[in-house]
C-alpha cells in the first residue's frame, strides 16, 4: 500500500510544475489537451486487463444491494472501522485543496502560474517522502494513536502556511504539510484493510474511496464560502483550527481507535466477522 501511495505522489509531484510551465508558455488548453490524451493509455490498460475469475465470482455473489448493506452495518458495529471513517471524511472536507493554494498563489503572495505549480509539486513531494518515510521505517504499531499525532502536525504546518507571506517558506511549509497528509492517509488505508475481514474488505475499501473522493467537491465548496465571508487567510486558519477540534473529539471519543495497533491489537477480534 505504502510503494503504490509513493508510486503515485510521484506523478503528482512533478505533473503541477510541468503544468505550471506549459500554462505560463503556452496558455491553459494545451495542458489540458495533454492530460486528455494521457487518460488514453490508462483506458487501454483497463481494456486489457481481466480476471479469471470474474465469471464464477459473479455467479457467487449475492445482489449489489444485498452486499452494500451488508457492508454498512459491519461498518456500523465496528467502532474503529466507523471512527476511521469518519476521521477521514472531515479530513477530506478540511484538509487544503487545490482551489485554496490557487488563491493564496493568485492573491496572497502573488505568484502566477509557476509559482502555483511550485506549491502543488511541493506539496505532493512532501507525500512522497512520508510515504517513502513509512515503507523505512516500517510497521508502526500505534496506529491509531498516529492518526492523532500525525493530524495535529498536519494542522500546525497548514497554520503557518496560512500565514507566510513569502513564496519560498510557503513551499516548504507546503513541503512540510504533504509528510503528515501522506502518512495519515495511508496509515487510514492500512487500518481499515487490517480491520476487515475478506469478505468484507472490498467493500469497506469501496465505502472509504466514495467517502473521501465524494467529499472534494464539498472542501471546495467550503473554502469558496469561507473565503468569500473572511479572506484567504482566515479561512485556511479556521479549516485548521476545525481539523485540529476534529482530531480531540476523535481520539477522545473513541478509545477503540487510540488503541488500536493492527492485527494484533485488542480491538482487532471486533473486526474478525460479521455477518453480511
Amino acid at each position: 500500500m505504502n510503494l503504490n501511495f509513493a508510486e503515485s505522489r510521484v506523478a503528482m509531484s512533478t505533473g503541477p510544475a510541468i503544468g505550471g510551465l506549459l500554462v505560463a508558455g503556452f496558455g491553459p488548453a494545451l495542458p489540458i489537451l495533454f492530460n486528455a490524451i494521457s487518460f488514453l493509455a490508462m483506458l487501454a490498460a483497463m481494456l486489457i486487463v481481466r480476471d479469471p475469475g470474474e465469471t464464477q465470482a459473479r455467479r457467487a455473489r449475492r445482489s449489489m444491494g444485498g452486499d452494500m448493506l451488508g457492508g454498512l452495518r459491519f461498518m456500523a458495529r465496528s467502532e474503529v472501522i466507523s471512527a476511521v471513517m469518519i476521521f477521514a471524511a472531515l479530513w477530506a472536507v478540511l484538509s487544503h485543496n487545490v482551489t485554496i493554494v490557487t488563491i493564496f498563489a493568485h492573491d496572497i503572495l502573488p505568484v502566477g502560474p509557476q509559482g502555483l505549480g511550485l506549491l502543488l509539486s511541493a506539496a505532493n513531494v512532501g507525500q512522497l517522502f512520508g510515504s517513502v518515510a513509512l515503507v523505512a521505517f516500517g510497521q508502526v504499531q500505534r496506529k491509531g494513536l498516529l492518526l492523532g499525532a500525525i493530524s495535529a502536525v498536519y494542522v500546525t504546518a497548514i497554520a503557518g502556511f496560512a500565514r507566510s507571506p513569502w513564496l519560498l517558506l510557503s513551499i516548504a511549509l507546503i513541503f512540510f504539510a504533504g509528510i503528515p497528509h501522506a502518512v495519515f492517509s495511508a496509515t487510514r488505508h492500512t487500518m481499515l484493510q487490517h480491520a476487515s475481514p475478506d469478505d468484507m474488505r472490498g467493500r469497506i475499501m469501496g465505502a472509504h474511496l466514495l467517502v473521501t473522493r465524494g467529499l472534494s467537491p464539498i472542501s471546495q465548496t467550503v473554502t469558496g464560502l469561507l473565503v468569500g465571508l473572511f479572506g484567504p487567510v482566515v479561512a485556511l486558519l479556521l479549516s485548521a483550527a476545525a481539523l485540529g477540534l476534529v482530531t480531540i473529539g476523535v481520539m477522545a471519543a473513541s478509545p477503540a481507535l487510540r488503541g488500536y495497533g493492527g492485527e494484533s491489537s485488542p480491538a482487532a477480534p471486533r473486526e474478525s466477522r460479521a455477518p453480511a
